[in-house]
């Protein structure tokens, strides 16, 4: 219910700051209709109207309404900035996280090369060979686990969720390949892995073509990068 009404009055805020010019030109109208009129009786009519109780009250309510309006208005700029701010931050670690994607596409594919070129007794990693692909997974998977998802999150949602995603993956297939009999099962995860680092990978390329091969051409141009 709680979550309902919190939408519903953002969605309220959202429509008041679209429409804020047209109410701020209507309500501008209304009190110079306002003044005019009381006016068009004469200043003596006019002096008694604006000391009525209940004119004060109207003007009152006008104000705090107007006050309320105009806070609501700025909140949610500041709201907006602050987004803005985030999803730039997020702009900036997509492009600086697009190096360390490759090297673990590298990595799981240099994995998957691995058990191409063993094999293995009843489908089973072999004892001498465990450590070590146990070792790369996990090496692997830290490097994902060292990638900001919560400041990537405003910047790509599917970038995001790849990355974590695929560190739960690469944390499934070390726990497989501890036990005998798994050697498909982490070949196939690995496989998959690559495959969802790889489009991570893509999510990145708007991010790291504006902010870092726009400026390594501008400044070829200018001769700057010889």
């Amino acid at each position: 219910m709680i979550e309902k009404l919190r939408a519903s009055w953002i969605g309220l805020a959202k429509w008041y700051v679209a429409e804020a010019p047209w109410i701020a030109a209507i309500l501008f109208i209304t009190t110079l209709v306002f003044v005019a009129g009381a006016m068009s009786v004469g200043w003596k009519g006019w002096i008694d109207f604006v000391s009525k109780d209940a004119v004060h009250g109207w003007a009152a309510a006008i104000a705090t309404g107007t006050a309320a309006l105009i806070a609501l208005g700025i909140a949610l700029q500041t709201q907006k900035e602050k987004a803005r701010e985030a999803k730039r931050l997020g702009e900036v670690l997509a492009a600086r996280h697009r190096d360390l994607l490759e090297v673990v596409v590298h990595e799981m594919e240099l994995q998957l090369k691995s058990f191409a070129g063993k094999s293995f007794s009843e489908n089973d990693l072999a004892t001498d060979y465990r450590p070590t692909i146990e070792q790369d997974l996990i090496s692997t998977r830290k490097k994902l686990e060292s990638c900001d998802v919560a400041a990537l999150l405003p910047y790509s949602e599917s970038l995001a969720a790849m990355i974590v995603a695929t560190a739960g993956q690469l944390h499934l297939a070390h726990s497989f390949a501890r036990e005998p009999g798994n050697v498909a099962a982490v070949a196939g995860i690995l496989e998959e892995s690559v495959e969802r680092i790889l489009t991570a990978h893509s999510c990145t390329a708007p991010a790291f073509d504006r902010l870092v091969r726009t400026h390594l051409r501008i400044m070829k141009q200018e001769g700057l990068g010889d």
